[in-house]
């Protein structure tokens, strides 16, 4: 479903699923492997902008919503989820480069996040499966939070406190 002629020319679903057309399981198999060919053989930059789309609807901060629901509620989903992770994936690039530059090498957080694109590829790009990886994501972005509340104290004269 991921990987079809029909996905590729629809850009509200590339990067994502659509239902392919009904078939034995080895037409599934046989269609899939010919779609393969024919991209990575002929057409491989339209292969890696699909690639692109499923990693841009993977990290999206405004996930598809439901498509039978009133605009007013796409419109409070949108920014109910501006104002959580669209805070929540900057701080936590922050605090990714804030952990390198410290000296602590959290390769095995950064591999598991990078895991998880990597099966993305493979698949489809879809906000849910992020959910393994937001553990992480909230770790790094608790970082940078920690260090701009130490520096605003220092700042402040109070310095870090002990704890």
């Amino acid at each position: 479903g991921a990987h079809n002629e029909k996905i590729m020319n629809d850009q509200d679903a590339i990067g994502g699923w659509i239902v392919p057309e009904p078939m034995d399981p080895e037409g599934y198999r046989d269609a899939y492997f010919a779609f393969l060919r024919q991209y990575l053989v002929h057409r491989p930059m339209e292969f890696l902008a699909l690639e692109f789309h499923k990693l841009k609807r993977f990290w999206n901060v405004f996930p598809r919503t439901n498509v039978m629901a009133d605009s007013a509620a796409r419109n409070r989903d949108g920014l109910i989820s501006l104002f959580s992770y669209g805070l929540l994936l900057p701080l936590s690039l922050l605090g990714v480069s804030l952990a390198f530059r410290s000296g602590f090498r959290p390769w095995l957080l950064v591999g598991w996040v990078l895991y998880f694109c990597a099966v993305t590829l493979i698949t489809l790009g879809n906000t849910r499966y992020r959910l393994p990886v937001e553990p992480v994501i909230i770790l790094f972005a608790s970082l940078a939070l920690h260090r701009a509340w130490e520096s605003w104290g220092a700042r402040k004269g109070h310095g870090a406190r002990a704890g």
